[in-house]
């Protein structure tokens, strides 16, 4: 796991009571992790004061979104595929 992905399930074991074990990065609040109501908006609020968590996430999520525009620019010069 990578620096960001191993802090994304730190801070989702250290607020939820979740085992690290258990809080993978696939893992759905919900369904897998059974965190809701209450306890899902304690670790927004907790995430909400997390600003160096945040900041990661926004950079790497700055970054795809830099290389799907890219991406689809690169496309859009291709002539599109006919269905033969």
């Amino acid at each position: 796991m990578d620096p960001l992905e191993t802090s994304i399930v730190n801070f989702v074991a250290d607020n939820s009571g979740i085992q690290r074990n258990k809080a993978l990065l696939t893992s759905r609040l919900s369904k897998d992790l059974g965190i809701e109501g209450l306890d899902a908006e304690e670790l927004f609020k907790a995430l909400a004061k997390n600003s160096a968590l945040i900041l990661q996430f926004s950079g790497i999520i700055g970054i795809i979104t830099l290389l799907l525009k890219a991406a689809r620019a690169g496309s859009s010069s291709y002539p599109a595929s006919s269905a033969s």
